[in-house]
């Protein structure tokens, strides 16, 4: 299995737990327009109060350019947690989410290399989840709802800690 360190494209590196809620949305932009936004129910809810992104919620990721990510850091440092955190959760063990740098090229690389078609918005969509959630999401957040696309898309056979959303 490939190593999908993409999601979030490329982010979002969650092990079992981690702490810190998802920060409020920048309030210079529009929320997004819930007729575009793609997935699941749990995606639109998720995504619904986010201002706009440069780049459709519905865009794959896999046609994203380096350029775009690039043009696209900006906002996921602004509106979606990139840092780093270690909690302990309540049954005592304890888990991390890894930080994200925005790295257009690795972004770029880690999208096309993903086995199957998964939006943007599903992707941002399911580390903002797994940041909420953090000891009860799953390692790689496959108890979400949120991340239901994600876990498809790479997780499908086995599970690897490599994968990121």
């Amino acid at each position: 299995m490939k190593d999908t360190t993409l999601v979030l494209l490329c982010a979002m590196t969650l092990a079992a737990c981690s702490g810190a809620g998802t920060p409020p949305p920048e309030s210079a932009h529009e929320s997004s327009d819930a007729r575009a936004l793609p997935g699941n129910a749990a995606v639109q809810t998720r995504l619904g109060p986010l201002p706009a992104p440069p780049i459709a919620w519905s865009t794959p990721v896999a046609s994203i350019s380096t350029d775009q990510f690039g043009s696209l850091c900006p906002y996921l440092v602004t509106n979606v947690h990139l840092e780093a955190s270690t909690v302990t959760c309540p049954d005592g063990s304890a888990g991390e989410v890894a930080a994200y740098e925005c790295n257009p090229d690795h972004m770029a690389a880690s999208a096309r290399s993903l086995p199957c078609t998964i939006s943007l918005g599903e992707i941002v969509a399911c580390r903002l989840a797994m940041v909420e959630h953090p000891c009860d999401g799953g390692p790689l957040g496959e108890n979400l709802d949120e991340c239901q696309a994600f876990d498809a898309c790479t997780c499908t056979g086995s599970r690897t800690a490599t994968a990121t959303p």
